[in-house]
């Protein structure tokens, strides 16, 4: 059992698949020329990752006045349950980002461009800070390393978004509860993704 345990657990070749697995959900909502993929001379500005997983492709910015582009990565907005053990273990509530969220992604958007991540547990209304990004992926769940193969175009992001983006809370009070989707003008429609676009490989200065 052990031995086998030793073949299994933490095989290169199985995390490979693994990591290969992630970066194939990503899903391409939004880009823009020059933002990414990332050269080795980008100066980036990071939050809600490690720097040090962009540390091989890009040259870590401190602060955003010196990036050449920020990547903020978000998760979708809930409100906490702690009253029921189960609803404890699900996201609920509001689909709005608050206030502050919003102002500080504007601040970072005056200041670079700024490529948001979402993770997508659960639907998010992204209207106010749609026109704060440069750039969108959505993830499901992804770890920093796989996320970096795609920023740094070595895997072109192949997912479509399996529900689809609401424009405000008032689309969806106005929408069927038992019907999935069907909001009124979503922002970004169920299935939406640039997927199989080709991304130019990370370069490389010299």
């Amino acid at each position: 059992m052990r031995r086998l345990l030793k073949a299994v657990v933490g095989n290169a070749e199985f995390r490979e698949e693994g990591l290969k697995a992630q970066t194939r959900s990503v899903v391409a909502l939004k880009t823009a020329a020059g933002v990414f993929p990332l050269r080795s001379s980008t100066r980036v500005y990071v939050e809600g990752m490690s720097p040090d997983a962009l540390a091989d492709c890009a040259v870590i910015a401190t602060a955003p006045d010196d990036a050449d582009v920020a990547i903020v990565r978000l998760n979708a907005p809930y409100e906490p349950r702690n009253d029921l053990f189960l609803e404890a273990m699900f996201h609920a509530g509001s689909l709005d980002f608050d206030a502050a969220t919003v102002a500080h992604t504007e601040e970072l958007a005056s200041k670079a461009p700024v490529v948001l991540v979402m993770n997508l547990d659960r639907p998010a209304i992204l209207t106010p800070l749609e026109p704060h990004y440069t750039a969108l992926l959505a993830t499901f769940g992804v770890s920093d390393e796989a996320l970096v193969r795609v920023l740094a175009g070595k895997v072109n992001p192949e997912g479509r978004l399996p529900f689809e983006l609401p424009r405000s809370t008032q689309a969806v009070l106005e929408a069927h509860s038992d019907e999935p989707g069907g909001t009124r003008d979503p922002l970004y429609t169920y299935g939406r993704g640039l997927g199989g676009v080709a991304v130019p490989a990370c370069e490389t200065d010299g």
